[in-house]
């Protein structure tokens, strides 16, 4: 991962959904239960927001914070990586039915492995692989002080108004 550079500003990159669920898979995304709040996507919303991957609109960026062990902080973006990773999970479907657990190699080997299943009813294989190659924008910035994740975390979620 790295996200230090130079002038140790954030690292802006992009990861793949195959990617981006690769290191969800391998536990290399961390939920700090401290300030991250409770994941509150309806099924619909989680919809909307694939359709936005599947029209291959534009997301807002993924916020994390790299420790010193490489495992990622989620400090922006817990809603937006849930509707993606339970997609892929079967953990609920689009009207077009459920994700098609053969179109990524890491779902493929949880398979295998018995830790997926497959549910009927598959999106075509096609519109799977559009949404595994789906560039997701990202934002990484190192810290090794915690108090920095918990002020950045802060001033995203503060500065927002209710329309």
């Amino acid at each position: 991962m790295d996200g230090r550079n130079n002038n140790n500003e954030p690292l802006i990159k992009s990861y793949s959904i195959s990617q981006m669920y690769s290191l969800y898979s391998s536990n290399k995304l961390i939920v700090n239960r401290r300030y991250q709040r409770k994941l509150c996507w309806t099924i619909e919303e989680k919809r909307n927001f694939i359709d936005t991957i599947m029209n291959g609109l534009p997301v807002p960026m993924l916020l994390f914070a790299e420790n010193s062990d490489g495992e990622l902080e989620i400090i922006d973006g817990m809603q937006r990586l849930d509707a993606i990773c339970s997609l892929i999970e079967q953990k609920y479907s689009l009207k077009s039915g459920f994700f098609d657990l053969e179109t990524m190699p890491d779902t493929i080997n949880l398979m295998r492995k018995g830790v997926l299943e497959q549910r009927g009813g598959k999106i075509p294989s096609d519109i799977c692989r559009n949404i595994a190659n789906y560039p997701l924008p990202v934002s990484i910035f190192s810290y090794s002080d915690p108090s920095r994740i918990e002020e950045a975390f802060k001033r995203i979620n503060s500065t927002g108004r209710h329309l």
